[in-house]
């Protein structure tokens, strides 16, 4: 069976001065697929940096043959590289999904997440690695309060954090199947828009900038004008 991968993506820097995120979908020369987003930390251009140079520290190291895993915490040092060589303090979260024709696997540190999409149902595949997550797994906060939280920004794990690097991994690559859709987002799009609109929308469209454009605009219906930089990608398995 042969699949194709329709693919997507979108920054924006929403109501902020700068845009602190980055998103990145490539092909390696071996025919797999890499999709990354990153949302940077430090304040004014520092976290671009942040999230420009993880992502592209994970890109060039999967280009160099080493393993996910190693590319990954590739990402970190970059990052850390350029905060001891500028003696900054930026931090950057990630999430990252490499795919090949029948299978993909995926990782991240900090909110930035990863869902999937299959038949009706939606699977979210990352923890967020914040305060207010750890809130809800301690039973002192309800998951549908997360959203709202004042505390939401707050994350326990960065790419660049020397004492808070620690990525988690899916236990195992996921086989796919003709119809699965992916979406890679920073909390800019899953603060505004819910695990359901999310599917409902990816149900309406047809191909994946469709999907990624009903998003966007069911985010600027909702928000004031101060709202975060946003950022996604989006795959569709055909």
């Amino acid at each position: 069976m042969s699949l194709t991968f329709d693919t997507a993506l979108i920054t924006h820097r929403g109501g902020r001065e700068y845009n602190e995120d980055t998103a990145l979908a490539e092909t390696l020369d071996d025919g797999r697929r890499l999709w990354v987003v990153c949302d940077g930390m430090g304040g004014h251009a520092d976290g671009e940096v942040a999230a420009q140079t993880a992502a592209a520290a994970v890109w060039a190291a999967l280009s160099d043959g080493r393993t996910f895993a190693e590319a990954i915490d590739a990402g970190h040092a970059a990052v850390a590289d350029k905060n001891a060589a500028s003696g900054t303090d930026m931090r950057t979260t990630l999430v990252a999904a490499l795919g090949t024709d029948t299978a993909f696997e995926y990782a991240h540190c900090g909110d930035s997440r990863l869902y999937l999409f299959r038949g009706t149902e939606v699977h979210l595949r990352t923890v967020d690695h914040s305060v207010v997550m750890a809130l809800v797994h301690t039973g002192d906060l309800a998951e549908h309060e997360v959203r709202t939280h004042p505390d939401r920004s707050r994350v326990l794990r960065a790419l660049g954090d020397p004492a808070g690097f620690q990525p988690a991994f899916g236990e195992a690559p996921l086989a796919w199947r003709p119809g699965d859709r992916l979406l890679l987002c920073t909390d800019g799009i899953w603060e505004h828009v819910t695990d359901t609109e999310m599917a409902l929308d990816a149900a309406k469209s047809d191909h994946s900038g469709e999907w990624l454009q009903l998003l966007c605009e069911r985010i600027q219906y909702r928000v004031d004008g101060r709202h975060d930089n946003y950022s996604a990608v989006a795959v569709t398995i055909t």
